[in-house]
């Protein structure tokens, strides 16, 4: 029941990411700085964290996420999967919203 169960606090550590995005991108400058890492695995994830585009995804994601498990009062919380799927797209966000969200991320 666990693995079916897990994905429900995605948005929650997806959000946390985001907020601490300044913080984990200096750590992880800090670190490669420090030049300790034999396998180059703190270099990728500093990529990562300086990529606009990965921050672009998690912004979208927590956006989807966020819908998918909170929905409006008339669809139930846990609903067949097609009806998640007309969820996401039902008040989909005009191309101008989603080109002035991602203008923002830095």
């Amino acid at each position: 029941m666990n693995e079916m169960t897990r994905w429900l606090s995605l948005e929650n550590f997806v959000n946390r990411v985001l907020e601490q995005w300044p913080a984990l991108q200096l750590y992880f400058t800090e670190k490669v700085a420090d030049k300790v890492d034999p396998f180059n695995t703190v270099k990728t994830i500093l990529n990562a964290f300086n990529n606009n585009y990965c921050k672009a995804q998690l912004e979208f994601m927590s956006y989807q996420l966020h819908r998918v498990l909170m929905p409006a009062q008339a669809s139930p919380v846990f609903a067949p999967r097609d009806d998640y799927v007309k969820l996401l797209f039902r008040d989909n966000p005009s191309v101008e919203i989603k080109l002035r969200w991602l203008s923002e991320v830095k």
